[in-house]
């Protein structure tokens, strides 16, 4: 199949990850054209980012199965038939993004205005918060991760199974910890979540029930936690510091090397993040002999 060298245990390897975050990163360039975001989604019904096909002889090879030995399944309306799609192999081609419908420019009003689907909404997003093109950043790495690990980094979904904030923010708390509260102090929900005197050491304490608690700490038990330290490795250290040191390389403005470089070292520091807040939580456990979510 074309493209297999792309593909481990059902996620796309970092050679084809390190093509679609070099592609995503130069939306970078759009942003300082006063574009300020770009909806940017891999899982949700916009799948807005696409790759082509290298060898259009693979048609062939669906039209040989269709007529031959494995037509698809499909269902037959009075006005039309619905196929169920064929799995199509990956290029090597660059990715390309699609749809620019939810792009915003900088001089529209746009403050509190929900731009981003569901599990890859940016903290500024959630609580209405006034943003920049730091949101764009956001969903290159949502994208990326999705892309390393074959699925969302965060759920945001409780008992129900429908999308909440609450639980958003608590996952991305456990992760990279409280949020800062200059961003509080700019938001306009804080207050449903936190108290308007809130310390920021203290802003990790949103409401949970304790069913809500004892889900979100199943979520970040030992395992995940080594996941997600192992990927923030993964995908910082080795996919973006070569995709931003070749972007940051091709004749930008010293402000957008400048953009691309703290970029770098905000993915960094996140990852320093999740690998101290690991090893507390090892060394927490090793003195309880208990696993969060279990004891």
């Amino acid at each position: 199949m074309l493209g297999r060298p792309f593909i481990v245990n059902s996620t796309v390897h970092l050679r084809l990850m390190g093509r679609v975050s070099y592609l995503s990163l130069l939306c970078v360039k759009f942003w300082w054209t006063q574009i300020i975001s770009i909806d940017l989604t891999l899982y949700t019904p916009t799948k807005n980012l696409l790759l082509g096909i290298d060898d259009t002889s693979v048609f062939s090879v669906f039209e040989e199965a269709e007529t031959d030995y494995q037509p698809c399944p499909r269902k037959v309306l009075d006005d039309r038939t619905i196929y169920v799609s064929r799995r199509v192999p990956f290029s090597s081609r660059l990715p390309i993004i699609t749809d620019f419908g939810e792009v915003r420019l900088r001089d529209e009003a746009h403050i509190g205005e929900d731009i981003m689907p569901d599990v890859y909404r940016a903290p500024e997003i959630i609580l209405r918060s006034e943003r920049d093109i730091w949101v764009g950043i956001w969903s290159v790495a949502m994208v990326s991760w999705d892309i390393a690990k074959g699925r969302t980094l965060f759920k945001a979904r409780n008992g129900e199974k429908l999308l909440d904030d609450r639980l958003h923010l608590a996952e991305m708390i456990a992760i990279m910890g409280p949020p800062p509260k200059e961003l509080l102090g700019r938001s306009q929900t804080s207050l449903i979540y936190w108290d308007e005197n809130v310390e920021e050491d203290d802003a990790s304490s949103i409401c949970l029930t304790q069913n809500e608690q004892q889900m979100l700490s199943k979520r970040m038990e030992q395992k995940q936690m080594k996941e997600v330290m192992n990927a923030y490795s993964n995908v910082v250290q080795r996919c973006f510091e070569d995709c931003i040191f070749d972007f940051t390389t091709k004749s930008l403005t010293p402000r957008e090397v400048g953009c691309t470089n703290r970029c770098f070292d905000k993915f960094v520091k996140a990852s320093e993040r999740v690998t101290l807040r690991f090893q507390e939580q090892n060394a927490a456990m090793a003195q309880s002999g208990t696993i969060p979510g279990r004891g």
